[in-house]
């Protein structure tokens, strides 16, 4: 007898619904919920998923699955930076290239060593001659080698200049693990987490230097890191270690952003908060099944886990 050979198991958002509901005692076997039921038993989902990503001293394990690592380009005269979808530039891949020729101030049309990986509508940075990164889009290619720009050229660059592109901002951390500035040669410096109390006391947050500490507030869409001194060296990035957002359900057949141990305390849990929205008591035996799956999941030790950080393809 052979086994299937296979581990990648899941289940949908609209069978998570119906197994929930039917422990729950509100669905029958065979019944269909109707479309204004999955439309709350959707939400109740979700509200599940939101809490369980942002507390702090729950499910360590969950924790290591949504760490991820992205790659923020400081600028000069900036110690704030906005990370997300429409914050500052913050990525989890980017590549780079140089500028093939001497470009002046109001140019738009750039001379590249190389397009590749670039795409018309990525973020395109030009470090030029004062040390500071030039931001803008790419508009068109004109050749292999020569790309325009939406942004004109404010400050000249000159050939052998560094050029950075990337096609997606990161979302909005959750929270910061770590911080490192890394040096053209691949050195790291770590960069030590502040209290508000902390960067309140900076009397002068404009000082310029190399960042040594940092203070994360999360947002509503974008969240804000700021440093205690502005950079003065943008040839480092700045690898930073995060816990990003867990992802929505939103269609019938999305599957859960979850490890797969966590697949029973997500139908045992909305079970149970079904019960609670139709207003009947929650069957012990419901309970008793999420608190064991709930407890097992919870396990999970995240120390003997192998730490990896899926890539950005």
């Amino acid at each position: 007898m052979a086994s299937s050979g296979s581990s990648n198991f899941t289940v949908s958002r609209n069978e998570i619904i119906n197994l929930g509901f039917e422990m729950a005692g509100i669905k029958g076997q065979g019944f269909a919920l109707s479309a204004a039921d999955i439309s709350t038993a959707a939400m109740l989902l979700n509200l599940i998923v939101k809490q369980w990503q942002g507390k702090s001293d729950f499910a360590p394990g969950l924790k290591v699955w949504s760490r991820k690592r992205a790659y923020l380009f400081p600028n000069t005269n900036t110690s704030s930076y906005s990370l997300g979808p429409s914050g500052d530039h913050f990525t989890a891949t980017y590549y780079s290239t140089t500028l093939d020729a001497n470009e002046a101030i109001g140019q738009t049309t750039l001379s590249v060593t190389s397009t590749a990986n670039m795409t018309a509508a990525d973020y395109i940075g030009i470090r030029c001659n004062d040390n500071s990164i030039h931001w803008s889009t790419i508009s068109s290619f004109v050749t292999n080698d020569t790309v325009t720009i939406a942004a004109a050229l404010t400050v000249a660059a000159n050939s052998g200049a560094t050029v950075y592109h990337y096609t997606t901002k990161a979302p909005m951390p959750l929270n910061i693990i770590s911080a490192r500035r890394k040096d053209t040669s691949n050195g790291e410096t770590v960069m030590d987490p502040m209290l508000v109390e902390e960067y309140e006391a900076i009397t002068n947050k404009a000082n310029d230097g190399s960042p040594s500490r940092f203070l994360y507030e999360r947002g509503i869409t974008n969240g804000t890191m700021k440093f205690d001194l502005e950079p003065t060296d943008t040839t480092e990035i700045y690898q930073i270690t995060y816990l990003r957002p867990i992802e929505d359900f939103d269609a019938a057949t999305d599957t859960p952003d979850y490890p797969q141990e966590w697949y029973r305390p997500l139908v045992g849990q909305l079970g149970m908060d079904a019960c609670v929205w139709r207003g009947k008591p929650v069957p012990p035996e419901l309970k008793l099944y999420r608190d064991e799956a709930l407890a097992m999941a919870g396990n999970v030790d995240p120390d003997n886990q192998i730490m990896f950080f899926q890539p950005e393809l």
